[in-house]
């Protein structure tokens, strides 16, 4: 197990302006508040966790050095293949820019206001992870404001092959202005992931941003769920929504390049079909895209019961049925042996051939020719 505090290295007595800590291959990892108070001494902090079992976090606590405003602060956590319970508030705090990964890890709850007094975010990437729980906003302020800067390829926003129980309102809220100091837009992608619940309001992106929503699984999209209005390309395809709200669709705003092609709508009856006027459940600046109405209506289950006197008689039956079949092979085996019985003494065969060959016959045969002597008749003398 490791535990990380302020005694792991006297960050504030050097006058660092850039400091990296990677955890590898860890039990578990616990972060206490006076670590993170000692690393953000220095105006650029990097905190890496890779394979570290169960890792601890803990919200940071208030800035205690005071940068000149020349300086761009920064703080990014890097979290690869861990399980974390609980993301708290408050964890990037009192910076310029915040950046956050989340690769291949089991996460509980990802808190309120996690950016806190932080003015913008270079990246919030969540990839190939399975998250229970997002309160809800992810800043304390109205939206989160996104930084690009030219030669860093990691900016923007990324959800790949995630699965989220739930997305309250509000849960990724970012902007961007094109205020920076390239001309290229930012970039916002959700490719395969599978989210249950999308409520109102959860994802919301607006300005000058690409957008991606492809190959995704929604279980529910309630009313105005995806909010998109940007100036750049907006990709809305090969999607599956399970149960559609009326108006769920309708913030998908087109305005750039567009191509929302083979997504498909689940319905139990036509009627449900939330069509607008000209016959597409998206908005009107959209036109009429590509979309697959599946109607599924609910089939009723059916249940059937045994109980145990219907056991007692299907056994009882096959115990008959075995009796049965036993005498009959009994029967059958034995009907071209011989079968003798005696009546009343005497001694009777079931064929011709049998009753020729009896021994009573033969006796009786023998004495017709010798003659019978009977000794009460006989009136010869004794010898």
């Amino acid at each position: 197990d490791v535990v990380l505090t302020n005694s792991l290295y006297p960050f504030y007595r050097n006058a660092l302006m850039q400091v990296v800590v990677r955890v590898k291959n860890a039990t578990s990892v616990h972060v206490t508040p006076d670590f993170l108070t000692a690393v953000r001494n220095a105006p650029a902090v990097s905190l890496d966790f890779w394979r570290c079992g169960t890792l601890y976090l803990s919200s940071s606590p208030a800035e205690q050095r005071t940068f000149s405003p020349s300086f761009s602060t920064h703080m990014g956590i890097g979290i690869i293949n861990c399980t974390v319970p609980y993301v708290p508030s408050k964890l990037l705090r009192d910076r310029t820019t915040g950046g956050l990964l989340i690769r291949e890890s089991r996460v509980g709850t990802i808190a309120k206001n996690i950016l806190f007094n932080t003015v913008k975010m270079k990246y919030l990437f969540i990839e190939n992870t399975t998250l229970e729980r997002v309160e809800g906003y992810l800043s304390n302020y109205d939206n989160i404001s996104m930084d690009l800067v030219d030669g860093i390829g990691w900016h923007g926003l990324r959800l790949s092959n995630v699965t989220i129980a739930s997305l309250p309102a509000s849960s990724f809220n970012f902007v961007y202005d094109g205020s920076g100091p390239t001309t290229k837009e930012c970039e916002a992608k959700i490719i395969n992931c599978r989210i249950a619940d999308v409520q109102s309001g959860a994802i919301l992106l607006k300005g000058k941003i690409d957008v991606t929503i492809r190959g995704n699984t929604f279980q529910r999209l309630r009313k105005d769920a995806l909010m998109v209005n940007v100036t750049g390309d907006l990709k809305f395809e090969e999607n599956s929504v399970e149960l559609l709200e009326p108006r769920a669709l309708k913030g998908l705003i087109c305005g750039g390049n567009t191509q929302m092609d083979k997504n498909i709508v689940h319905l139990n009856a036509p009627s449900e079909a939330p069509y607008n006027a000209s016959g597409s459940p998206f908005d009107k600046s959209c036109g009429n895209p590509q979309i697959f109405i599946v109607i599924s209506p609910p089939q009723p289950r059916t249940e059937s019961r045994t109980s145990n006197a219907t056991w007692v008689l299907l056994t009882l039956l096959l115990l008959l049925i075995t009796a049965v079949a036993f005498m009959g092979v009994f029967f059958y085996r034995n009907q071209t042996f011989l079968r003798q019985y005696k009546r009343g003494g005497v001694q009777e065969c079931t064929t011709m051939q049998e009753l020729q060959n009896s021994d009573e016959l033969s006796t009786v045969e023998e004495d017709l020719d010798t003659g019978l002597s009977n000794p009460i008749y006989d009136i010869r003398e004794p010898s």
